[in-house]
């Protein structure tokens, strides 16, 4: 069985660019690898994984570009309504914290039981259960 020798290729910005744009003219990935390994004097293989690569973070950019004008097109399209938002209501800020009660006391969906006494903190929120 032989060693192999791996090669390091540099991907610079210029030869990203060139990968980018034979992927976007529609040539084919093989096709693509082995014309610029050639131009560029190395060997196919690790040129082939580069542009692999590259195709999928194009594909994966559209996508997400795809998905975020779909989203824009909703928010302005888009019926809203006005909701209502629940009042805290801060009883005493003590040395330790600020002690929460009335609706700040719902925890909604989040815990299995609703706490009796809230508590926040600087760094940290405290949930009492008596």
């Amino acid at each position: 069985m032989q060693n192999q020798v791996k090669t390091y290729v540099k991907y610079t910005n210029r030869r990203v660019n060139q990968i980018k744009q034979g992927l976007r003219a529609g040539t084919a990935r093989k096709q693509l690898a082995k014309t610029l390994a050639k131009e560029w004097g190395v060997e196919a293989n690790p040129v082939y994984q580069k542009v692999h690569k590259v195709a999928g973070d194009l594909k994966a950019f559209k996508a997400r570009k795809k998905l975020e004008r779909a989203n824009r097109d909703k928010i302005v399209k888009g019926n809203f309504t006005k909701k209502e938002i629940a009042t805290v209501n801060l009883v005493e800020k003590k040395v330790n914290g600020i002690e929460l009660s009335g609706d700040a006391l719902k925890v909604y969906n989040k815990l299995k039981k609703e706490p009796t006494r809230i508590v926040l903190h600087d760094d940290h929120v405290r949930y009492y259960f008596n």
